[in-house]
């Protein structure tokens, strides 16, 4: 075994050893790194071996240690570096310490890349194929479909773990602090302890297709999100907590964070959530679901400050949920609302007032000459805000709790009052004393006066305010256009009505609730979703001969490849634009032709090479004898190959 080799394994025994124990990234004890090769290979050619990325040593030297408490009862294998835990402090790596383990499946390795006009690399995590471009930032994570998702699982001493992704990052040439969007593009299903999956990425701004990530048997999820200082929402409506029983630190660290979407969480087995938003003193609202608790809350033990003791004021109910009002559950401080609050009562979306003002209510009424009266079926609402705070939200007008008047069918806002005397909203601001706001609105009158009742010959249309365009998009379950958009015009106050698609091969899923309504001033968007019927088609695994770009049902390329030699799942054939595809799913299509092949016939008789365009034995194929190959040639020592099988090529010039 050479230098180099050796090299490689210790660093991966010292990385194995250390995730085995739970260290966070920053305390391994690494003697040498791997950095990424800067050589670059156009696309559909296959890298000679002889082409791999040079290794170089990043010598560092530091102590590692696990502090520990009895009162937490945290076993070792879940543990991570925490500066406030100060109990039996305990030395987890010993210098003489050379245990490894075989079973871990993400190693080193050296990295792969392809070019379309820009240098995007490629490896594995956890045994998934991940690529990273660098132009964009975009880190995608592939997975596989509805009905064969790709697991994510290793097992290290007999105990499921997965591994971070930021250990797999420099395996592609670059580190955590260059990744600012992650795609999650197929379905994965998560398996066993989730710790730290998604740990340590600081100028990470968005995930794209959390909802594709099963986490049905995942066990920890301590650390997952920890760190990630530049995402401001996390949407996990989607994920399934039931088995779950470590949320430790969860979101500690994400100093921009101000929503998460907790609504799906069942925290009937979490036993700790120590830190879960500890140093996260910029969340303003949870959503909160009937299976949710809080650990001190469930538990009754524990005063609440465990969880976050440094996020001050108080948690509005914001009646999102309509079995609360709005206001009816006011937490007087965090400590508060993370020990007395109960699931199964009080779920709801929560905001955070660190200096909660009076309420402010809202009364809409109809104006009738110099009567004021109350619209049927709108009811007074209340509003909430800091002191100071304006009604409306210039900054941020997206927020939950900036205002906005209600569009009434039939009814145009005409102004708001306070005390009988005219305002203008967005100079309404929150006090220390109770106000009340009256929004008026006059009727809209239908134009009718030349029906049948019209008996003089004249009449006088009422204008009409144009509402703004209604767009109808048809899609599947991840979001991909499967039909073209509509767009539907009127005035505000009349009515509109959608209508379903009939969409070959696929089957209506979701009938939006809004598929009817009416016009309005502000735009709307209506989205029918639909499934793909695979029921009738049988899956078959194909293999990859010729590396393989990705296309939507459009013929349009999508982000992300399949390499020579990869499996995958194919249901059926498809043809877009008059070329033939197979389909994977998700509006996922590869060309047939990179796994099928097609026959051609030889004109000489031809040797059989290997990527490193030597001659794999003497045999020789004889000329007429039709062979299939793969894709396009590819180059190798400046002369084209057609791809006949794994690690097999033979010269193009051979072919008729």
């Amino acid at each position: 075994m050479n230098k180099r080799k050796i090299i490689a394994k210790q660093d991966r025994v010292k990385t194995n050893i250390a995730y085995k124990l739970g260290l966070s990234a920053a305390s391994i004890l690494l003697g040498s790194t791997f950095l990424a090769s800067s050589q670059v290979v156009k696309a559909d050619t296959v890298i000679p071996n002889s082409q791999a990325g040079q290794s170089s040593v990043n010598n560092s030297s530091k102590k590692n240690s696990l502090n520990l408490s009895n009162e937490q009862n945290y076993s070792i294998g879940r543990s991570y570096n925490n500066s406030q835990d100060t109990t039996n402090k305990t030395n987890i790596i010993k210098q003489n310490d050379n245990k490894t383990s075989d079973n871990l499946a993400t190693t080193a390795k050296t990295p792969q890349f392809y070019d379309n006009d820009k240098t995007i690399a490629k490896t594995k995590w956890n045994n998934i194929d991940i690529s990273f471009n660098p132009e964009t930032k975009e880190l995608t994570i592939f997975g596989g479909t509805e009905q064969q998702p790709a697991i994510m699982k290793n097992t290290i001493d007999g105990e499921s773990k997965l591994y971070p992704l930021e250990f797999s990052l420099s395996e592609m040439g670059c580190s955590s602090q260059d990744v600012k969007t992650i795609i999650i593009q197929g379905k994965i299903k998560l398996e066993g302890g989730a710790q730290g999956l998604f740990k340590g990425l600081p100028y990470l701004t968005k995930f794209q297709g959390l909802t594709n990530l099963d986490t049905t048997d995942v066990n920890d999820m301590a650390f997952m999100f920890e760190s990630m200082n530049s995402v401001s929402t996390l949407d996990l409506s989607s994920f399934d907590t039931s088995n779950v029983r470590w949320m430790k630190n969860m979101f500690s660290g994400c100093r921009a964070l101000t929503r998460i979407d907790l609504s799906s969480f069942d925290t009937s087995k979490v036993e700790l959530m120590e830190s879960m938003f500890m140093e996260s003193s910029g969340i303003r609202e949870l959503d909160l679901g009937n299976k949710f608790k809080f650990e001190s809350s469930a538990s009754g033990r524990g005063d609440g400050d465990n969880i976050n003791n440094t996020l001050p004021g108080k948690w509005v109910n914001w009646g999102k949920t309509n079995h609360l009002a709005r206001g009816e559950k006011i937490w007087d401080s965090s400590k508060d609302f993370f020990t007395k609050y109960q699931g199964a009562t009080d779920y709801d979306t929560y905001v955070r007032f660190e200096n909660l003002a009076a309420p402010i209510t809202v009364q809409y009424r109809e104006q009738d000459g110099q009567d004021k009266h109350k619209i049927e079926g709108i009811e007074d609402e209340k509003q909430f805000g800091n002191v100071n705070d304006k009604l409306i939200d210039q900054a941020n007008p997206q927020f939950i709790t900036s205002f906005k008047e209600k569009e009434i069918p039939g009814y145009k806002f005409d102004h708001a009052e306070i005390n009988d005397q005219k305002v203008e909203l967005d100079q309404v601001t929150y006090s220390s004393d109770p106000q009340t706001i009256t929004l008026i609105y006059t009727k809209v009158k239908s134009d009718n006066s030349h029906g049948s009742g019209n008996t003089n010959n004249s009449y006088n249309p009422v204008t009409q305010t144009k509402g703004s365009d209604i767009k109808v998009n048809y899609e599947d379950e991840n979001g991909n256009q499967l039909a073209p958009t509509e767009t539907l015009s009127g005035y505000v106050g009349d009515g509109y009505v959608t209508e379903t698609k009939e969409i070959q091969g696929y089957t209506l899923k979701v009938r939006p609730l809004n598929a009817t309504g009416f016009f309005s001033s502000q735009p709307q968007t209506v989205t029918y979703i639909y499934s793909k019927n695979v029921a009738t088609v049988t899956p078959i695994i194909r293999t990859v001969y010729h590396n393989s770009y990705l296309y939507d049902h459009n013929g349009s390329r999508k982000t992300g490849k399949y390499y020579s030699g990869t499996s995958i799942t194919t249901y059926g054939k498809t043809y877009i634009q008059g070329r033939e595809y197979y389909d994977l799913g998700n509006d996922t299509f590869v060309k047939v032709n990179n796994i099928s092949g097609i026959k051609r016939k030889l004109k000489h008789n031809a040797y059989i090479y290997n990527k490193k365009a030597k001659r794999v034995s003497t045999k020789v194929l004889k000329k007429n004898k039709k062979v299939r190959v793969y894709g396009k040639a590819v180059k190798m020592h400046n002369k084209l190959y057609y791809i006949i099988g794994n690690n097999h090529f033979v010269k193009k010039a051979n072919f008729r």
